[in-house]
């Protein structure tokens, strides 16, 4: 990011992630796709169906917004991921299945 000399590049580069993401998971208008991109569609029936679209496109606004401040996309990325992977930890570590 630090690169790219105007929003509209890094939003570009980070907004296909939306569609892709969106593809894979159980609400996709084709689920012959899922099959064919397994990797990906089985981290997203884990948890939250659509988790990963939603954090692409937080990505991809805060890129649109603030392309030029890579440190502004940082300060709003960095929190979910350290809060996602945190829970996702001391959810396994803590919480008993009932």
């Amino acid at each position: 990011m630090p690169f790219f000399t105007q929003s509209i590049f890094p939003f570009l580069v980070a907004s296909p992630f939306v569609l892709v993401t969106f593809l894979v998971t159980p609400y996709s208008p084709f689920p012959w796709l899922s099959k064919k991109l397994s990797g990906l569609s089985d981290i997203t029936e884990e948890g939250h169906h659509i988790g990963l679209v939603l954090y692409a496109i937080s990505y991809s606004l805060l890129a649109f917004f603030y392309g030029t401040k890579p440190y502004v996309v940082a300060a709003g990325i960095f929190p979910m991921a350290y809060g996602d992977s945190s829970a996702a930890l001391l959810g396994m570590r803590f919480v008993k299945e009932s």
